[in-house]
């Protein structure tokens, strides 16, 4: 999946980045938009960024504290020398076709730690030794005595830059294309963050860099479930589609007319007629045909249906839910009044419930 500036989505503007507190450190305008991204970054370093350990001669690393939606957070630039580099030719633009471009003699890492894994830490590093923890202030470890050379430093940030436990980890070349390669919401790991407060914030983070493209491989996953067909069959587009990424280049030399028919013909499948209900997924569907208002005809008016129904559950928990307010017995709660409407809605729920079981049953015997 490839971001390309200003261009639209299936006829649709690229979604708009929500205005933000100058504190997050990249406000609108702070960067002149005419120069290439190897001067913006160096000048976003230069003007907000202090120098974080360890220095080393192939990774040089830079920290700024930020704002990740309603988050402080701490954001690291790290340098890589791609002369120095174990890696010097990029994989990433490989699989995306980018092999063409030259090779730049510099990357730029950003990157987003998890404060809650211990393998994330920047203050701690591990004992190659015995393993022991400690900081990179002290010269030897306090338990074997041993004293770290640099390559075990670097050893260990190259570790760094391949944890999966970032929050953010996104990687661009002097040149201007880059590659996002780890997002992590609350189900990845995150305690406050969410994904699209992730995806809000580097897809300012590019704009005000210039960045030219970035490329990802989208293997979210909800639940066990390959997340992007989910989402392409119920909004059109991937889940990253909202920030203007669209399908660069597919497994087995799939186009992106290919993509489009196989996400169409999947979205316009029909689904399997009330009467024949010899499975329990077919079951399964027919309960939730019964609890919709309107038909469901497509695969796509069903998952649609059913995301509408998780979004207002979740919506009505969290309406009104204040932290601070310990939990009380149920049995000491007021009993709230039910509106004519509220009552005529759960009883023609309950009957379509039953009907479907009855159905079900007499099909069986």
């Amino acid at each position: 999946m490839v971001r390309v500036d200003a261009v639209a989505v299936d006829g649709r503007p690229l979604k708009r980045a929500r205005r933000r507190d100058e504190a997050d450190g990249i406000s609108a305008g702070e960067i002149a938009p005419s120069g290439p991204f190897r001067h913006c970054v160096r000048y976003f370093i230069a003007r907000r960024a202090r120098v974080a350990p360890p220095a080393l001669p192939r990774l040089r690393t830079w920290r700024m504290a930020s704002r990740v939606g309603d988050t402080a957070v701490d954001l690291d630039v790290v340098e890589e020398d791609v002369a120095r580099s174990r890696r010097i030719y990029c994989d990433h633009c490989r699989i995306v076709g980018w092999s063409t471009n030259p090779v730049c003699s510099t990357r730029y890492h950003f990157i987003i730690r998890n404060e809650s894994s211990p393998s994330s830490s920047y203050e701690h590093h591990p004992c190659r030794h015995c393993g022991t923890r400690r900081r990179f202030s002290e010269l030897r470890c306090s338990t074997c005595n041993y004293e770290p050379t640099s390559i075990d430093l670097e050893d260990w940030a190259s570790l760094q830059l391949e944890d999966p436990t970032h929050l953010l980890h996104g990687v661009v070349h002097a040149n201007g294309y880059g590659h996002l390669l780890r997002v992590n919401g609350r189900e990845g790991g995150s305690k406050n963050l969410t994904g699209c407060d992730l995806m809000e914030y580097w897809d300012r983070l590019c704009k005000l860099l210039n960045v030219r493209k970035i490329s990802l491989m989208d293997v979210s996953k909800k639940h066990g479930m390959e997340f992007r067909l989910l989402q392409a069959v119920t909004a059109g587009q991937p889940w990253y589609g909202n920030w203007g990424y669209q399908f660069g280049a597919g497994s087995f030399g799939h186009t992106t007319e290919a993509y489009r028919k196989a996400v169409d013909a999947l979205s316009s499948t029909p689904l399997p007629d009330d009467r024949s209900l010899s499975t329990q997924l077919q079951k399964t569907i027919a309960l939730y045909a019964f609890l919709s208002p309107q038909r469901l005809k497509t695969l796509r008016d069903l998952f649609c249906f059913i995301t509408q129904q998780i979004k207002d559950c979740y919506g009505e928990k969290n309406l009104g839910a204040d932290a601070t307010e310990k939990p009380q017995d149920p049995e000491s709660l007021p009993m709230c009044t039910w509106r004519q409407e509220d009552i005529n809605r759960a009883e023609n729920a309950i009957i379509k419930i039953l009907q479907a079981v009855k159905e079900s049953n007499r099909l069986q015997t």
